[in-house]
């Protein structure tokens, strides 16, 4: 997992959408 920008690859990323700010979200939430 990469501390920059939020991965829009899912597979190579996990399936929660980490901000920069470090709160995971549901993917597809800003």
């Amino acid at each position: 997992m990469s501390g920059g920008p939020v991965s829009a690859d899912p597979v190579t990323e996990l399936p929660v959408v980490v901000v920069p700010d470090g709160v995971p979200v549901p993917d597809g939430v800003p």
